[in-house]
Formats: structure tokens, C-alpha cells, sequence
């Protein structure tokens, strides 16, 4: 009978999507941390390497297998760091061309969380892709930091408001290319800014062809300026395109600090006991007229901040845990030696005279 519901319970699960599943393979890696190998229906040389990417940095454990299932020897090497590390693993003897699996385990993982089945071509000479850069630019609005109001007497912060945003220039290096996958899988990309400009993402790591990021410029200029270069996965060399050295003008893109007007419904002070830095004047201002005759905390405040006057954080009560500290080390609260030991002699001669006036009642009724 049990065996028939356990049966039942793990095809309900099933059904379900809880019951455990094939280990993922070409591409589908099972879990956001799990490494895969980029691009695995591209064909790779014999001489190349495989081009692994692990979303949360980890170096994974590679076997790279063939048709008798024997593991093949190879070395893994870090081509690139960011939010996303590469690395390349690369057979230590050329590989025969023909189908390979290639299985990855996470470093926390008990088993192999995916296996592609990847394709190795004769070896061809490593040479740099022929790429096009045709860059364009935009405006990039990043949010400055908040004003944020404070709750006495504890300062902790209440609600915020965004009081500007900083606008950069983006420019998109905008590549392409007439290679194959196979070639372009062999280097990693990067964009960044030229010689002499200054970037807000200056260190920029290497990429994917189709991932390539765009370069953030700090400061207004005229025109900004990127170059493109690309690293070899097999080698690690760096290489620069010379000839991609590209320069946008800055068009209609405004670079620079934008603020925003701040409301005075924000700012009153039955929400925003006290003010952020800076903006005392303006919240002065919004809560004259409330705060005129107020009684509570909060115009008390306002008169301290806006018309020097006493501050009310010094007549407030103290914190419970405070009356209860002063309390225990107060000799009104807590009786001294003395009034111990009286205490302790009056209970022994009550409990005598009980115990003296019991046996002569056992006495008496004998």
C-alpha cells in the first residue's frame, strides 16, 4: 500500500515540476550560478580553445570527454573578469576533429550540473577577426543620490526624495563583423575610451561579440572618442584595432548634473520631522505657517532649527531602558546590606516562634 502512495506522491510531484530532472545540456544550465559553455553549436579548431562563461565568478570543474568516454587532459585558464568570468579550457594534445562532450560542475555542486556536446574541426591558423565599428551616441541618466529626512531623536532616516540625476554620454561602439561564429569565439571584445578622455566605466572587461558594452564619458566635450581590442582566449594576448579608433560628436546630448525641484509637501514636518542637509532654508520655509504656535515635537524642532531656539531633544523623556538602568542603581530601589540582614533576622525568628508553636499544639492535643 505504501509504495503505491509513494509512487502516487512522486508522480504528483512530478507533474508539479518538484521531482528531479535530467541534467541540463547544450545551454540550458539548470541554475542562474551554473557555468555553460558559450556558443556550443560553434564549431572550434583543434587548436582553439573552449570559451566557458560561470555567471558568479566560481571556476568550474571541466571534463571534456570523447567518443570512448575517456576524459582528455587540458588546462582552464581566466580570460576575463566582471560580473561574469570567462575562462578557456584548452586539450594539452591537439584534438582528433569529431563530437566532444564537455561536462561542468559547480564548485558547491555534488554532481555535474550541465554537459554540452561541442564540435572540434581541423586546427586553422589563429588570426584577428576583421571587425567594422560604426559608434553612435546617446544620453545616459543615472539618479543621484536621495535627500532623506530624520526622525528625532533617534536620526534614523524616514522617507527620501531624488533630488537630481546625472546625465553621461553613451556611446555604443556599434561593431559587426562577416566572420564565423567559430573565429570571433576565439578573442573576447571590449570598447573604452580613447587615450586621453576619461570614462565612468573605465575598466571594462572583455566580452563576448555580442556582448560588447557601451563607454560612459564623464564631462561635457565636443566629441568622445573609443577604441576597440580584443584578447586572445587561447594565448591571453592583447591586441588593439588600430584602425577602429573611432570618435563621435557630442550632438544634442546635454552632459552633466540635473536637479529637480523639490516640493514643499515633502518637506512638512509632520512627516519630515527634521530636514535633510542642505535643504533647512526651503524646509524652514514650508513650515513657517504650521508651525507657528505648534506645541508638538516637531514645530519644537522647527523653532530650534529655524529660530535658534532650545533644543527640545533635551527635555524629552529618557528611553525605557534607561529608567529601568537608573532604577537598579538607585539605593531607594535596591536595599543595602544592611537592610538585608534585618529583613533575613525578622523571617528566621517568625519562622521559629511557628515552628515552637506547632509542637506545643501536638503536645497539648496528646
Amino acid at each position: 500500500m505504501w509504495r503505491a502512495q509513494l509512487a502516487w506522491a512522486w508522480l504528483a510531484a512530478l507533474l508539479l515540476g518538484f521531482a528531479p530532472i535530467a541534467r541540463a545540456q547544450d545551454g540550458d544550465a539548470g541554475s542562474a550560478a551554473a557555468a555553460r559553455v558559450v556558443s556550443p553549436r560553434a564549431a572550434i579548431p583543434a587548436n582553439g580553445a573552449v570559451l566557458i562563461e560561470s555567471p558568479d565568478g566560481s571556476q568550474p570543474t571541466v571534463v571534456v570527454t570523447g567518443a570512448t568516454g575517456v576524459a582528455r587532459p587540458g588546462t582552464l585558464k581566466t580570460v576575463s573578469e566582471g560580473e561574469t568570468t570567462f575562462y578557456g579550457w584548452q586539450s594539452s594534445s591537439p584534438l582528433d576533429p569529431g563530437m566532444y562532450r564537455v561536462s561542468l560542475k559547480h564548485v558547491l555542486s555534488p554532481a555535474f550540473d550541465s554537459m554540452f556536446d561541442i564540435v572540434i574541426t581541423a586546427a586553422a591558423p589563429t588570426s584577428l577577426p576583421v571587425l567594422e565599428s560604426s559608434p553612435t551616441i546617446a544620453a545616459f541618466a543615472e539618479v543621484s543620490p536621495h535627500a532623506c529626512c530624520m526622525n528625532a531623536p533617534g536620526e534614523t532616516l524616514t522617507h527620501c526624495v531624488m533630488t537630481g540625476y546625472e546625465t553621461s554620454a553613451r556611446v555604443d561602439p556599434g561593431l559587426s563583423s562577416i566572420e564565423t561564429v567559430s573565429s570571433l569565439n576565439q578573442f573576447l571584445y571590449r570598447a573604452q575610451a580613447a587615450r586621453g578622455s576619461i570614462a565612468r566605466n573605465a575598466s571594462v572587461p572583455f566580452m563576448p561579440f555580442d556582448r560588447v558594452a557601451a563607454v560612459l564619458f564623464e564631462g561635457a566635450a565636443d566629441e568622445y572618442c573609443i577604441s576597440i581590442e580584443a584578447i586572445d582566449i587561447t594565448t591571453l594576448a592583447v591586441r588593439e584595432y588600430v584602425e577602429l579608433n573611432r570618435c563621435v560628436g557630442r550632438g544634442a546630448v546635454e552632459v552633466g548634473m540635473t536637479a529637480l525641484p523639490i516640493d514643499d509637501a515633502f518637506l512638512a514636518s509632520t512627516r519630515c520631522v527634521r530636514p535633510p542637509p542642505g535643504l533647512e532654508p526651503q524646509w524652514c520655509r514650508a513650515n513657517a505657517d504650521a508651525c507657528e504656535d505648534g506645541p508638538t515635537l516637531d514645530c519644537k524642532l522647527f523653532r530650534y532649527t529655524c529660530e535658534d531656539g532650545p533644543s527640545p531633544l533635551s527635555r524629552l523623556p529618557p528611553a525605557r531602558r534607561d529608567q529601568c538602568s537608573i532604577a537598579m542603581a538607585g539605593s531607594s530601589a535596591v536595599p543595602d546590606g544592611g537592610a538585608r540582614a534585618l529583613t533575613l533576622l525578622v523571617l528566621l525568628i517568625l519562622l521559629a516562634r511557628r515552628r515552637r508553636g506547632g509542637v506545643h499544639g501536638r503536645t497539648a492535643i496528646d
